[in-house]
């Protein structure tokens, strides 16, 4: 069988050229290829891709053929025809040197043929999420917002044999995706390629992004490789070449500088910018290398790049956040008069109507609690809170000055903002004012009071139109604030 596919290819080349009179014969041509010879190198970072570019002069319409003298090869897989772009061909996962033959045939022009040796010297690629050793990927989805979900099962791979894959749902969500966070960062500054077996159910051209996050450089940005699946059903392999193809994530995507370096995360969006929901398997992910340890800046056995609290101690069980705790008491009842307090939040008086406490530009997690049968919030996870009465601004003229209650076992800093929309009582109308003020060195742990003037709120010139109220706090996005009798009084 061998034997004879190696006589079928000048026949297939010669198909393809126009014989200029129907009497020529060999050793009649008028014009000769001169010259010939080829390059072949390795194209991918195992060394098992090889690329040959042949060469030649003379010749007119000349075509090549390149035999890459795979023994193991089924049929004519190994042949491959160019004009002279490189082709390339796959060998097997393996070292050893083949006899790689180029012939070249053009118009007029007796056959000419090259041999030359080419040793490929096979490197497996390094496996970065073969999904058998699921606690070493501290895989990550988007299940708390009924997004994309990532589970490790068995199933059939690639090769036919049972084995763990992960078995990817999508929601249909625009940008959702799974997230492997290594203990060691991927490292493609020398191996830059980094491949995925992938199976659909249905054959579709399906765009599969992957996303290295939390480069190890200062101000190193992500950078990320968009490829597409092949309209097949079935398993099929997925290349993601960050050397030649990788652009900067938003929103540093107008950068053209890439910089490869070491990154703490591995992120892929199944149907990236497109509403594709189903069921897909993902397994081998393979490439690059492991580089420098993922760090763990607050040393409490959670790494940084799966750490909700990265500067606070605190439990696996927990993100890398202290455990809750909650107040046992409430706080001091107020005993302002009534006329004299106008309230977003007291059981004491009456409350305002207040549009929302969480608005859905916030970076916090919000939730209703009751405290010694007192109603609280409770903010956790916090950067900041919106809280927005614009449906009804507040006229607070003739306030003299804003209470709030908080608890927390953690916040080191409290801040609040107060934005008031002005007369046309609207954002951003032109006429907006603003001021805020932070505070630190309060007590965790208890109930702490903050009786602020309204004139240590800088930039705040009108309060006729009260309508934001952004709660902060630090650490930044690990702090946890109960808070309660939030009002203005004079």
């Amino acid at each position: 069988m061998k034997l004879l596919k190696k006589g079928k290819y000048v026949l297939l080349a010669l198909s393809i050229i126009a014989c200029s009179k129907d009497e020529d014969v060999a050793g009649s041509s008028s014009a000769s290829i001169t010259n010939l010879t080829f390059t072949s190198v390795s194209v991918d970072d195992t060394g098992k891709v090889v690329g040959v570019t042949p060469t030649s002069t003379g010749g007119t319409n000349t075509v090549y053929t390149v035999d890459f003298g795979d023994a193991n090869a089924i049929g004519d897989a190994d042949i491959k025809q160019t004009s002279g772009p490189q082709v390339t061909y796959e060998y097997q996962a393996t070292t050893a040197t083949y006899d790689i033959k180029v012939t070249a045939v053009a118009d007029n022009a007796d056959e000419v043929s090259v041999t030359k040796q080419h040793t490929v010297t096979f490197e497996a690629g390094v496996s970065l999420a073969d999904f058998e050793d699921e606690a070493s990927l501290n895989l990550r989805d988007d299940r708390d917002n009924d997004g994309v979900t990532i589970e490790v099962e068995t199933k059939n791979g690639k090769d036919g044999t049972p084995s763990k894959v992960g078995v990817v749902t999508s929601k249909g969500d625009l940008y959702e995706a799974f997230i492997v966070n290594r203990s060691k960062h991927v490292d493609v500054t020398s191996k830059s390629i980094i491949t995925m077996d992938f199976y659909q159910e249905t054959a579709a051209e399906i765009p599969v992004l992957m996303k290295l996050g939390g480069a190890s450089i200062d101000g190193g940005f992500d950078i990320e490789v968009l490829a597409t699946t092949t309209a097949t059903s079935g398993w099929q392999t997925l290349s993601f070449d960050f050397s030649k193809d990788a652009t900067n994530s938003f929103p540093n995507h107008e950068t053209t500088t890439i910089t490869l370096d070491q990154f703490q995360s591995l992120i892929v969006f199944i149907g990236f910018a497109e509403t594709t929901t189903g069921t897909f398997y993902v397994d081998n992910i393979t490439g690059g290398g492991l580089g420098l340890d993922v760090p763990d800046t607050d040393n409490d056995g959670v790494i940084d790049s799966i750490d909700k609290c990265v500067n606070t101690p605190g439990t696996v069980a927990n993100g890398g956040c202290p455990e809750e705790t909650d107040p046992v008491d409430a706080p001091t009842a107020p005993t302002k008069s009534a006329a004299d307090v106008i309230s977003l939040y007291s059981d004491a008086y009456t409350d305002v109507s207040v549009d929302t406490w969480k608005t859905d530009w916030s970076v916090s997690n919000y939730e209703e609690k009751t405290i010694a049968s007192n109603p609280v919030k409770l903010y956790t996870s916090l950067s900041y809170a919106g809280v927005e009465t614009t449906s009804a601004t507040i006229d607070a003229s003739t306030m003299t000055h804003v209470h709030i209650d908080i608890w927390s076992s953690n916040a080191t800093e409290f801040g609040l903002k107060i934005v008031d929309f002005g007369a046309d009582g609207a954002f951003d109308g032109g006429d907006d004012t603003e001021g805020a003020k932070t505070i630190t060195g309060f007590a965790n742990g208890s109930w702490v009071s903050f009786d602020f003037p309204l004139s240590d709120f800088p930039g705040l010139v009108n309060k006729g139109h009260l309508a934001q109220y952004i709660i902060t706090a630090l650490p930044n996005g690990e702090a946890s604030v109960f808070i309660d009798n939030f009002y203005f009084y004079k």
